[in-house]
């Protein structure tokens, strides 16, 4: 935020209240970023043109009906290898029934998940069996894979508005 900007936390019957005044061009964008609503997809690849949305060098990606609603909470940890992170996703069990048609009609293929209308991981789909989570591993660190599931519970579970004054 630079050093221009000051940050105050009130707790007012159990809600609480980040309160961040900064330099007017730091302001917009951040409250604009901050309130956007958080969005989580899981989408299957088709071939490519045959998607809701295409990645360049990624291929093309279908909707699968699964979202931030079917998630429930995100672990971070270290992998096998100690220098690099893997993050656990724990979905609802509607989360894990729409999971368990996703895998069975995929097998072989790739999924996306997508944060915030990003492609952020790909996962093929080796098993038609869904586990209670997805373990997504071999990310470059210990301290990414915490700041990324971190980043998906707060907006999973946070909600930011504007402050109306």
């Amino acid at each position: 935020m630079g050093e221009d900007a000051n940050v105050d936390i009130k707790t007012e019957g159990g809600v609480t209240h980040v309160i961040v005044s900064a330099h007017p061009a730091v302001k917009e964008p951040l409250t604009a970023q901050l309130t956007e609503p958080f969005t989580m997809r899981i989408m299957a690849q088709v071939a490519d043109g045959k998607g809701d949305i295409t990645i360049e060098k990624q291929g093309s990606f279908k909707e699968t009906g699964i979202t931030e609603k079917h998630l429930l909470w995100v672990t971070g940890g270290k992998d096998t290898d100690p220098a690099k992170g893997r993050v656990l996703l724990e979905f609802s069990e509607e989360g894990r029934m729409l999971m368990g048609d996703v895998f069975r009609k995929n097998k072989g293929k790739y999924i996306g998940l997508f944060v915030r209308k990003h492609l952020v991981s790909k996962l093929l789909v080796e098993s038609e069996e869904v586990k209670d989570t997805i373990l997504i591993t071999d990310i470059p660190s210990f301290t990414l894979a915490e700041i990324f599931a971190d980043d998906l519970n707060v907006g999973l579970h946070a909600v930011f508005t504007p402050d109306p004054s």
